[in-house]
Order: C-alpha cells, then sequence, then structure tokens
C-alpha cells in the first residue's frame, strides 16, 4: 500500500507538536512528496491501468473468447389427444395427428444452452493484435514517465527558488547593519564639515538604500510566495502549525561542467521517453496493420454447443429425428471457418491501417527531431547559464578584494568613506547577482539534464 510519505508525517506532526515548529526536508524527499501529493499522478497511472487492462483483453481473447450461457424460464401447456382410436405410448405421440394442447395442465419450461468458440488458426490476426496492445500499454507508461518527469524538475525548480530567495535575504540582513553604520558615518562627517564628503554622495547613497530596502520587501514577498507554494506542493493545509523549510542553508550551483553537445544529444535519443513512446507506437502501428490483413482471410475455429431443455408436462420423445423444443438434450462440436464477408469493410481497415502506420513513421521522425532541437536549446541555455555564473563570480572575487583593500585604507586613515561605501555598495550588488546566476546555472542545468533523459535529481549541487 502506498503511502503519502511526507504529507502523512506532516499531519501526524501537527497533531504533535506545540503552536507552531519547522521541518527540515531535503530536495529528494521534497521531490517525493511533491509528486506523491500531486493531482496528476493517480490519472496518469489509472491511463497505465486502463492500456494494461485493454492488453489484458487482447490477451484473453486467445483462448475461447466467446463462451456463453443463455437459459430461458416460462409456462406451456401439456398435450393430450382428442382421438380414441389411436393409443400410442408417450414416447411415440409425435405419430398421433390427433394431438393437441392441454390448456388446463400448465408446466414449468426450462431451457440451457452453452456456446464456445475457439480459435485454432487466424493468420495471426490475435497474436498481432495482443503485440499492438502491449505496445499501447507501453505508450502509457512512457507517457506516465514523461509527466513524471515534468513534475520532478518543476519541483526541484520550486525548491531551488526557495533556497535563493533565504539566501538573498540572509544577504539582506547581513548588509543592514553595514549600511546603518555608513549612513552614521556620512552624515557625521558632513555635520563636522568634511570636505571629502558632498550632501550628493550622501542623497547617493540613501537612494541606493531605498533601492536596497525595496529588494529586501520583494524578498519578503517572494518567500511568503513561496511558502504557499511549498504547502501547497506538499498538500498542506493553511491551518497546520508547521513551517517547512529546506534541509540545506545554501544554494550550491551544480558541480559539473558541460561536456560535448553530441554527448547530451546521443544520450537523450537513447534514453527520452518521447522517442521510446514514438518507437512503440510504430510497432503498434505495425502490429495493427498485420492484424488487419489477417481478418480478410477466413479463421479456422473449433466450435462446441449443449443444449438442453426440461419440461415435466410434457413427454420426451426418442426418435432422434424428432425434437421435442420443450424436452431435449443436444451436443454439437467442430471444425469450421469463420469469415467477414463485407470485404469492402475489411479492405477499409487496411487502408486506415496503412494510413495510421504511416502518421506513426512520421511521428517517429518529427519526435527524434524535436528532441534534437531540445537539447540544442537547453545545451544553449545553460551554456549561457554557466558562463554568466563564472564571470558573475570572477567580478565578485575582484570586488572582494576591492572592498578589503577600501576597509584597510580606511582603517589606516589613508582610504575615502565614499570609496568604501562604493565598494561595499557594488560588492553587496555583485553577491546578489552572482547567487541568481548560480540559480539560474543549477536550474538550466537540471533542465539539460532532463531534456537529455536523466533524473535532474541525479545532478550534484555543490560548489565547483
Amino acid at each position: 500500500m502506498r503511502t503519502r510519505l511526507l504529507s502523512v508525517l506532516f499531519l501526524a506532526m501537527a497533531s504533535a507538536l506545540p503552536a507552531q515548529d519547522t521541518l527540515r526536508v531535503s530536495l529528494s524527499d521534497f521531490v517525493r512528496a511533491g509528486v506523491e501529493h500531486a493531482a496528476i499522478r493517480p490519472i496518469s497511472e489509472l491511463r497505465v491501468s486502463l492500456a494494461e487492462n485493454r492488453f489484458q483483453d487482447a490477451r484473453l481473447s486467445r483462448y475461447v473468447p466467446r463462451f456463453e450461457l443463455t437459459t430461458a424460464h416460462g409456462l406451456v401447456p401439456g398435450v393430450k389427444s382428442t382421438s380414441a382410436a389411436f393409443d400410442y405410448p408417450r414416447d411415440q405421440l409425435y405419430l398421433d395427428p390427433s394431438l393437441r394442447n392441454d390448456w388446463n395442465e400448465w408446466g414449468v419450461f426450462t431451457r440451457a444452452e452453452i456456446t464456445a468458440l475457439q480459435p485454432v488458426y487466424t493468420w495471426g490476426a490475435l497474436r498481432n493484435a495482443m503485440q499492438a496492445a502491449r505496445f499501447g500499454a507501453d505508450i502509457a507508461r512512457y507517457d506516465h514517465q514523461m509527466e513524471s518527469g515534468r513534475l520532478e524538475l518543476q519541483l526541484v525548480e520550486l525548491y531551488q527558488s526557495r533556497l535563493l530567495a533565504i539566501e538573498l535575504k540572509r544577504l539582506v540582513e547581513d548588509a543592514r547593519n553595514d549600511f546603518t553604520k555608513a549612513e552614521d558615518k556620512l552624515n557625521e562627517m558632513l555635520e563636522a564639515g568634511d570636505d571629502r564628503v558632498r550632501d550628493a554622495d550622501l542623497f547617493a547613497f540613501r537612494l541606493f538604500r531605498e533601492e536596497f530596502d525595496g529588494r529586501a520587501r520583494e524578498a519578503d514577498e517572494t518567500l511568503r510566495f513561496l511558502d504557499a507554494a511549498w504547502r501547497l506542493a506538499l498538500g498542506i493545509e493553511d491551518r497546520t502549525p508547521i513551517v517547512v523549510l529546506p534541509a540545506e542553508e545554501y544554494l550550491e550551483p551544480a558541480d559539473t561542467t558541460l561536456l560535448p553537445v553530441a554527448h547530451y544529444e546521443s544520450e537523450s535519443l537513447n534514453r527520452r521517453a518521447e522517442l521510446r513512446k514514438a518507437e512503440a507506437a510504430l510497432k503498434a502501428a505495425e502490429h495493427g496493420l498485420d492484424a488487419a490483413r489477417a481478418q480478410q482471410f477466413p479463421a479456422v475455429v473449433f466450435a462446441f454447443s449443449a443444449s438442453y431443455a426440461k419440461t415435466p408436462n410434457r413427454p420426451r420423445q426418442a426418435n432422434p429425428f424428432i425434437v421435442n423444443n420443450a424436452n431435449f438434450e443436444s451436443i454439437r462440436y467442430g471444425i469450421g471457418i469463420r469469415q467477414n464477408l463485407n470485404f469492402g469493410l475489411l479492405r477499409n481497415a487496411v487502408d486506415r491501417s496503412r494510413i495510421q502506420l504511416e502518421q506513426a513513421r512520421l511521428a517517429r521522425g518529427a519526435a527524434e527531431a524535436g528532441v534534437r532541437l531540445d537539447v540544442l536549446e537547453s545545451y544553449r541555455a545553460a551554456s549561457v547559464a554557466l558562463s554568466r555564473y563564472r564571470q558573475s563570480s570572477a567580478q565578485l572575487r575582484i570586488s572582494t578584494e576591492w572592498l578589503r583593500l577600501e576597509q584597510i585604507n580606511y582603517d589606516y586613515g589613508i582610504g575615502e568613506i565614499k570609496d568604501l561605501v562604493s565598494a561595499v555598495q557594488k560588492n553587496l550588488e555583485l553577491k546578489a547577482l552572482d547567487k541568481q546566476r548560480a540559480f539560474e546555472w543549477t536550474v538550466q542545468f537540471g533542465r539539460l539534464a532532463a531534456k537529455s533523459g536523466a533524473s535532474v535529481m541525479s545532478t550534484n549541487r555543490t560548489q565547483p
């Protein structure tokens, strides 16, 4: 029996914890719980179950596809002779020409009939129909795999977005004290008449401070939105007194280097579910055409039929050439042929199967071209994201060195406060930019991995 993973854990903790508590969730647990809770998952699984049910129907149709029992019950009158000249035994009453229905005597009529039909040779119609149904089930499974992969990628990006928002919030909080100290120092120098600082420097700093406060408010709004999105993805009700946070403390970029694009293209052609689905659809169409062709020929079948009727007020007749529909036993069996004589309809079914096969071939080629294009586009986006991340990291290192130099110069009394403020501002901007670029690189690499047919959960996220 499947469990709802973290959703069950959340509800259990909600009843045992105090007014509010925090639960740390790893990336893998978050993705598993999100996939388990997603409404699309049971729909996709039902499609797979339905396709497997059709395949089971095709398998069962190979053995006694027709096996029926029919019964009939009712009231019938008895029989009597209206002639005194003849006195026939009850089992020879059919010889009496004066035999009539006796409406004063009624009896219960019971009849049962069993019929069975077993195909012996169908020119491959049943076998190909079964194979077509099997590939149809494969198509449903690949659809389920594709939907699960897209959902996993969305959940990974949602998790990484929460880490980015936390990082930016932490950056904002760490910079508040530095901003306050810098503004106080600027005001102090202006009041003291220090000619190294002008009013324009203070206003420029205040404008940056206001822009900084705006980013802080945006970070708060983003965190509130992401918290609601997490609760929705995990199926946590708003009234549940629990806060769910990432188990990781920091956003770490994907620890990898891009291989040549040919590597990802080759991997995608071997592993993408879209191509496997298109291949399965092609195989299903091929078997469907073979099954349609086979139905044009007569099938050899073994047939069996048994009938039994019983009515107490009607005598059974012993003559094998005389059948009393009220009292008889009959068994028939033998080999025969079965043929649909509507050949126009059969030819039309073959033509339709040919069209479906050609459609499947074109879809297979289009799927391969689409996969190649997806990989190229994702590779381009990942390359650009990696280049930007490396650029921002290099800029941040230079900015950190500049800030350290200005701090040393100011501490020794040979530096300018406005140069230190400028270095602080630039360093803060580049820290935020570096986190954003690290997030973009990690997300783009995860998308490239998904386009290559790999699981986004297999990508490492440690600092390169």
